[in-house]
């Protein structure tokens, strides 16, 4: 990674990485650390080619020790703790639950019919009164708006979107 290469990518990824981080943490006091030791971590590998999507990933991987390494009760509120399988579910929890948020209730419920109760799309549109395609274009709409939140770390309300 040539240094205006580095340089470049920097400025376009580094507010990104501060709303990616900032939203799926409940503090905000470590963000800027956070940034900082996702280029360390990449400026240290010396990547021939970096992307956005690799400093993503290198910052998931950031976010994740991060959270490994604090107390799990500095670490994870209240309503986010649960019997889940440990610290990825709570951190799966945290970097989805705002973007979660921001959908509108038939996605939400669209959502948790398919991927938590393990319902198939047929069955999801008999219990909402809506067909087959609906639910798989409403689906679909959903894990495209959740994409894009984690990826640019924008949350976009599509409550007030849909009234």
């Amino acid at each position: 990674m040539s240094g205006y290469d580095a340089g470049r990518l920097y400025e376009e990824t580094c507010a990104p990485l501060r709303g990616y981080f900032g939203t799926r943490l409940p503090w905000h006091e470590d963000v800027e650390d956070l940034v900082q030791d996702t280029w360390v971590r990449l400026l240290r590998r010396r990547y021939e080619q970096a992307h956005k999507g690799l400093v993503f990933t290198v910052a998931r991987s950031v976010l994740i020790d991060h959270v490994r390494a604090t107390k799990p009760q500095d670490a994870v509120p209240e309503s986010v703790a649960g019997h889940e399988r440990g610290y990825d579910a709570v951190l799966d929890r945290l970097m989805l639950e705002a973007p979660l948020a921001g959908l509108t209730d038939e996605q939400q419920t669209v959502l948790d019919l398919v991927y938590r109760q393990g319902m198939e799309s047929p069955e999801v549109g008999t219990r909402l009164g809506i067909t087959k395609s609906g639910v798989q274009k409403c689906k679909q709409r959903a894990l495209r708006t959740l994409r894009r939140s984690l990826e640019t770390g924008v949350i976009v309300d599509r409550r007030r979107m849909a009234s």
